[in-house]
């Protein structure tokens, strides 16, 4: 007989609480002092800002591009660095196309 996932309720909760435990293991816990996660667009194209708290009550914006190239601005306050990030995001974009794309 073959089984699948349970109906109702139980089969809703079934899954629950083996998240936390999956992001651990493949290191996909946010970093120490994370206060937020928003997403910017430019160009077609989504971008993660992870905000974070500074021991000194600033706030670090980091936009991730990808796994190896991500950014830090720091600001006073959310806002302030969201702002500063979205206004910048296009001349980000830019600095990081390879020349000869640039100049067709």
């Amino acid at each position: 007989m073959e089984r699948g996932q349970l109906s109702g309720q139980s089969g809703q909760l079934s899954g629950r609480g083996h998240g936390a435990a999956i992001a651990a293991m493949r290191g996909m816990l946010p970093p120490p002092g994370l206060i937020e996660i928003r997403h910017l667009e430019s160009q077609g194209r989504r971008f993660p800002v992870h905000l974070s708290r500074n021991e000194h009550g600033s706030v670090a914006g980091r936009v991730i591009f990808s796994d190896d190239d991500a950014p830090i601005l720091d600001g006073p306050d959310v806002e302030s660095v969201l702002k500063v990030i979205e206004d910048h995001l296009q001349w980000f974009l830019l600095a990081r196309e390879p020349a000869a794309r640039r100049s067709a």
